[in-house]
């Protein structure tokens, strides 16, 4: 997403389904974070 700080990313960590604990931690824990785009890089 465009700022006028700059470009913006979503990193989602949600387990999107893979059973009850991951129902669980997706509704107790922050699974979407967003960060400056330049803050992110490949290994």
């Amino acid at each position: 997403m465009d700022t006028p700080a700059g470009p913006i990313c979503a990193v989602d960590f949600s387990e999107n389904g893979q059973g009850f604990f991951a129902d669980v931690l997706d509704s107790t824990v922050q699974t979407r974070w967003w960060t400056a785009c330049a803050n992110l890089s490949s290994p």
